[in-house]
């Protein structure tokens, strides 16, 4: 799922960044892990990325760190963070015709069952240029279907991507205009992936918070 090369292809991105603005990312840390407990939740770790790489990282890059870093297993993490992103990159392309893809899903639906495989779904994706990074979708398809064999309901898949008619709640952040480390998350949520970024920040800096 996540290719060792792709990974550090993209550390590689980051850290060009991130050596600009050693001291402010690790401040930030530090006040948003007052307990040192070594991590930090997904959203508020998307948001330090976007606030340091601007748009020289794209939002499936983001996700494939954090799932790269994540406390928890490829199987835990939460639909909600993936539909969120993916929502998001069809919001930005202004992607709506939701009612043609699934025209087309139900045309590959020889029985009428209502369902298709997971194959079929991201090969009628990619055709119909849905803007959603292919290791999202996968992600995405994962988390509904389980395993390659099982079908995936296609209706729910496109009602589940339609931003405009179910729309995932956003996460919002309040950042302050001089500092990295004066950032407000939304309330704190039990479900949510959880960041090690004490392991990260050995792959960026090749030390620990404490040096200096």
């Amino acid at each position: 799922m996540f290719p060792v090369a792709h990974v550090q292809s993209i550390l590689g991105k980051l850290k060009e960044q991130a050596l600009k603005n050693t001291d402010d990312i690790k401040q930030f840390f530090l006040r948003n892990d007052p307990e040192g407990a070594g991590k930090i939740p997904y959203e508020v770790f998307r948001n330090l990325l976007t606030q340091v790489c601007g748009n020289r990282i794209v939002e499936h890059e983001i996700m494939t760190l954090g799932r790269y870093f994540s406390e928890r297993s490829d199987e835990q993490v939460n639909i909600n963070v993936l539909l969120g992103v993916a929502q998001e990159q069809l919001r930005k392309h202004n992607f709506e015709n939701f009612t043609r893809l699934k025209q087309l899903m139900m045309h590959h639906d020889t029985s009428r069952t209502g369902s298709i495989t997971r194959k079929k779904v991201r090969m009628v994706s990619k055709a119909f240029h849905v803007p959603v990074s292919d290791d999202l979708l996968r992600a995405l398809l994962e988390k509904l279907a389980g395993s390659d064999d099982t079908p995936v309901n296609y209706q729910e898949f496109v009602n589940l991507l339609n931003w405009r008619e179910n729309p995932v709640e956003p996460l919002h952040y309040t950042a302050a205009p001089t500092t990295l480390g004066k950032w407000v998350g939304a309330e704190a949520r039990d479900n949510v992936m959880m960041i090690q970024y004490t392991v990260l920040m050995g792959e960026i800096f090749g030390t620990g918070l404490d040096s200096s």
